[in-house]
């Protein structure tokens, strides 16, 4: 039986108007989509296709696609992806978008596990803008920001990100001025609390969604966490955050504000897109303030702590992966675990954040008995907490220190 890629090539090549393209290779799918890197022939540039099969979908999906391309088509903007195209042939819908080098900023900031406050400014700034335009001047709440929702282009002398966009308005809804909607949807980690309780919302769940991500791209995971979606929903539904010690202590003030805004549980006092690009952080500037001026809300995340390192869970950037074997001592575990989280800085001392496929409970015990990197590139200063497996197997996260600069590979670790 062809493949679907093989599938396409057959049927774009016997279309008049899909011929131009050339597909070269497919770079990922959705829950109902397909998506393809392809050469424009006519243009002489790498477009992205996005393909749904008309067999895997209900008559109910396919409006939404019509609503998507018919929103996305009049968008204009040089933060959100451009949708050059639509065709809906025999047993496919195809949407030709603009093709960005650099993939999702999900794969970046896995990669660099968190950012600079310098690297993170640009992008939450372009994505500011383009939430201007989206909610300002076209009146359209996203209803769906997360990384994978945004695409970038890299800078060609560093790879760094250049220009980042917003992609995918399966979600999105046309608001009024004040208009309110009820409909649930969007993705757990960055729903806002009102989606979540199923109250009416308007376009600040946008704000919200941008807030979670700013969180995790400064310190590398998400505000809120648990140990299941239960618990995460009713840790956003109360707004329960926390700046987590030693990962937000040398983050600004500035940019500690600008997330309080953002994550504020009440929407009315949710900052707008608007509001966001005139903060201070925003701008590179420093807030004019005396000890006496500082923001309650940021004081009350800082203080109230529950959660001495973040939940080793997983979560949309975890880093670690249990590596279980038939023939392994049950009394040891191996994790490939990435240093580079903990060791970004040469002859600092920060905490490395591991994560299993198991669920885990926090758990305080003594030290283990042996905690060894294979390799002296890599040294335990010290034991920063203990987990306990549903198992009884102890496990550990740990402070470690990078005894030169470069970057470090991933290692195997046992924990006994």
């Amino acid at each position: 039986m062809p493949s679907l890629l093989d599938s396409l090539v057959n049927t774009f090549s016997e279309n008049n108007i899909l011929s131009r393209y050339l597909l070269v290779h497919s770079i990922g799918e959705g829950a109902f989509s397909h998506v393809f890197k392809a050469w424009d022939q006519t243009d002489k540039q790498f477009v992205a296709i996005k393909v749904t099969v008309k067999s895997e979908i209900n008559s109910i999906h396919s409006s939404s696609i019509y609503k998507e391309s018919w929103i996305h088509k009049r968008l204009c903007h040089k933060n959100i992806v451009k949708l050059f195209d639509f065709h809906e042939i025999d047993d496919y819908f195809i949407m030709v978008l603009e093709w960005l080098d650099g993939g999702e900023l999900f794969d970046y900031v896995k990669s660099r596990v968190f950012l600079s406050e310098d690297e993170a400014r640009p992008i939450m700034k372009q994505l500011c803008e383009a939430l201007v335009y989206l909610h300002d001047h076209v009146g359209l709440v996203h209803r769906d920001l997360k990384f994978e929702n945004i695409l970038f282009s890299k800078n060609k002398a560093d790879g760094s990100v250049q220009t980042v966009k917003i992609a995918d308005f399966g979600l999105a809804k046309i608001l009024g001025q004040s208009q309110s909607t009820k409909t649930p949807c969007g993705t757990l980690f960055f729903a806002a609390p009102e989606i979540l309780k199923d109250e009416s919302y308007e376009k600040s769940v946008d704000s919200w969604s941008l807030g979670c991500i700013l969180y995790t791209i400064l310190c590398g995971f998400p505000p809120f966490n648990g140990l299941n979606d239960k618990e995460v929903a009713k840790n956003i539904a109360k707004g329960w955050f926390t700046f987590v010690s030693p990962w937000w202590d040398d983050i600004s003030y500035e940019a500690k504000h600008l997330v309080t805004k953002l994550l504020d549980i009440n929407p009315k006092k949710r900052w707008t897109s608007a509001q966001l690009l005139h903060h201070p952080w925003i701008k590179g500037e420093k807030m004019i303030r005396s000890e006496s001026e500082l923001d309650m809300s940021v004081l009350q995340h800082e203080s109230s702590q529950k959660w001495t390192i973040p939940p080793v869970l997983k979560t949309p950037l975890d880093c670690g992966e249990y590596n279980s074997s038939s023939s392994q001592d049950p009394s040891s575990l191996c994790i490939w675990a990435d240093f580079q989280q903990a060791l970004l800085s040469p002859n600092t001392q920060s905490t490395m954040q591991i994560s299993w496929d198991k669920e885990i409970a926090p758990y305080h015990s003594e030290t283990p008995s042996s905690f060894t990197p294979s390799d002296s590139q890599c040294t335990i200063t010290n034991v920063a907490s203990s987990f306990k497996l549903k198992n009884d197997i102890s496990c550990s996260t740990v402070l470690a220190k990078r005894n030169r600069g470069g970057n470090v590979p991933k290692r195997h670790v046992h924990f006994s």
